[in-house]
């Protein structure tokens, strides 16, 4: 039997506490409010576990905190830094200082495109995170993923599905044989996929001007099948 978990229920010596689970994670990436909403519903009432990456703060992380299924973890954005812009945030160390000040329970960090190094790693274990999910191993690798732990304590999740990935391969994997993959099984989604149903890239970069106005781009939602149909797929596992 299947289930899902949280990532902080994974346990690096206990290969059975991650073989027979789905750890399903979101990135908020900066969404509006009800996009994020549009997602939490659905996963709500689903009944299923879920880790949450913050990006920033908003009146949610109080319904999330408060539904015993779900982690919330921290989703950095670095990349300013090395464009040298310092918008949010002068150096790594601010940057972490003020996630981690709106999500002090944070044990888990996934950064915006993956940016990571050894430097970043140690200020991650300095502000008292444990799970580093900065490593994507796509199910088509053949790779049977499995936890491991770094020089300094952190624990690395590999993850092996994101959507916006999914969508750049042109894939329709079907996530319901995930049962079938042995191994670590963490999914990447993002709220504003989900609520776009993208299919590819081109709908999410011509509709820019509107992510920050649900009720406009509501209507460029894509009506074939897409992001959202496969977060549907998988939740039908757990029926």
């Amino acid at each position: 039997m299947i289930n899902t978990k949280k990532v902080s229920e994974i346990i690096i010596n206990k290969e059975e506490s991650w073989q027979n689970s789905i750890y399903i994670t979101f990135d908020v990436d900066w969404a509006h409010d009800e996009i994020i909403k549009d997602t939490f519903d659905i996963i709500q009432e689903a009944k299923v576990s879920a880790t949450w990456f913050i990006t920033h703060q908003t009146k949610l992380i109080r319904d999330l905190r408060r539904n015993k299924n779900f982690d919330l973890g921290i989703h950095p954005n670095f990349e300013n830094l090395l464009r040298g812009d310092n918008k949010n945030g002068k150096n790594a160390n601010e940057i972490l200082s003020n996630l981690t000040g709106i999500v002090p329970e944070a044990l888990a960090i996934r950064s915006h495109s993956l940016t990571q190094s050894s430097h970043l790693q140690n200020l991650f274990k300095k502000e008292g995170l444990k799970y580093d999910l900065n490593h994507f191993i796509p199910l088509n690798s053949g790779i049977e993923l499995k936890p491991w732990i770094l020089w300094n304590g952190l624990i690395k999740i590999p993850f092996c599905w994101e959507d916006d990935i999914e969508c750049m391969y042109g894939n329709n994997t079907n996530l319901i044989e995930l049962n079938k993959h042995l191994g670590l099984k963490v999914l990447d989604f993002h709220p504003i996929h989900i609520f776009l149903n993208t299919k590819d890239l081109n709908l999410y970069q011509s509709t820019r001007e509107f992510h920050q106005q649900p009720d406009k781009l509501i209507k460029f939602r894509n009506r074939g099948y897409g992001i959202r149909n496969q977060l549907f797929e998988l939740l039908s596992l757990f029926n």
